[in-house]
């Protein structure tokens, strides 16, 4: 007879868990460390040497089905995934150049919360929590010639998360993962286009909990933006993710469990100042329009950013 703590064991490996500070993607839990849509318009752009906060919402709703083998035979499956993560980060643009390039690091703490109810065959089960997820820490260098911005560089996730073990809704993933990206955006100011693409590799740890190692993972985004004289902005945008390798350790109970998945969306832009600081606040949504071996769904950022101390150009002195 089928338990009810097999059957949870079930779910949770074959339902999957949105998270914050990353991507609802393939991989463990057809969730990963990196989350898609994250990064938009003006990717590749560097902000001048300075401090500077921004704070993302993220919102990811889906749904995954399908038979799940089981003891010798298979289970019909599905669960339905809701998450909510506010990711507050920190960014410091330094005065060091590298190779041309100016340095940059970041500090994303996300909270939030996940809700997952799951049917395997006649059980029903449900689970919810809100907490504290993985944070992640970033280094770049970032680079400008005329129009176009670009950069590289890599994102650690730390897996110090509140993680609970065994349980059918996480917020963290505690696995640590590296994701290598680079950015680069086109802007052409007189005609007020806005041209970003972001290409990322995640490299993944085992989660030590779970024995389960995810596989390497691909993702590309995409985005289109026309700015207005009134400083709204609005355009098309859409991300791609390919799993490139497979799922491995003893957790990994259902095999290889590579996933893709694509999705197109838009984004509204409105940059405008709180009496003299600079303020942009950008709401953005996907749809995923297939995917395979991972949640399907819809997800929506909304956005907003200011500089928190820029120094000011040292005053001429006269001679």
């Amino acid at each position: 007879m089928t338990t009810g703590r097999h059957a949870r064991r079930i779910v949770v490996a074959a339902a999957g868990l949105a998270a914050a500070s990353t991507t609802v993607s393939a991989a463990e839990s057809a969730a990963g460390a990196y989350i898609l849509g994250i990064r938009g318009p003006a990717a590749g752009v560097t902000p001048p040497t300075g401090l500077f906060f921004s704070s993302q919402f993220y919102s990811y709703g889906g749904r995954i089905s399908g038979r799940i083998p089981f003891e010798g035979g298979s289970i019909l499956g599905s669960a339905r995934v809701r998450a909510n993560v506010a990711m507050p980060t920190f960014l410091l643009v330094t005065p060091v150049e590298l190779l041309g390039g100016r340095l940059g690091v970041s500090l994303t703490a996300p909270y939030g919360d996940v809700a997952v109810r799951g049917t395997i065959g006649p059980l029903r089960l449900a689970d919810s929590v809100t907490t504290f997820a993985d944070p992640s820490v970033s280094a770049f260098l970032g680079w400008r010639r005329d129009d176009f911005h670009w950069q590289l560089g890599l994102t650690g996730f730390l897996p110090i998360g509140d993680y609970r073990r065994g349980e059918l809704a996480n917020v963290a993933k505690h696995r640590g993962a590296v994701d290598l990206f680079g950015t680069l955006s086109w802007i052409e100011p007189t005609i007020g286009i806005d041209v970003s693409n972001t290409l990322g590799v995640t490299l993944n740890r085992e989660n030590r909990a779970t024995r389960y190692r995810s596989g390497t993972e691909l993702h590309w985004e995409w985005s289109v933006a026309k700015t207005f004289a009134n400083g709204f902005s609005f355009g098309p945008a859409g991300y791609v993710y390919q799993q490139l390798s497979d799922d491995t350790g003893a957790g990994a109970a259902l095999g290889a469990f590579k996933g893709r998945v694509w999705a197109v969306g838009a984004g509204l832009g409105y940059s405008f100042k709180l009496g003299a600081l600079p303020v942009t606040a950008r709401l953005r949504y996907f749809h995923e329009v297939e995917s395979r071996r991972r949640l399907k769904g819809d997800s929506v950022f909304l956005s907003v950013g200011f500089p928190l101390w820029v120094p000011q150009p040292a005053a001429k002195q006269d001679i």
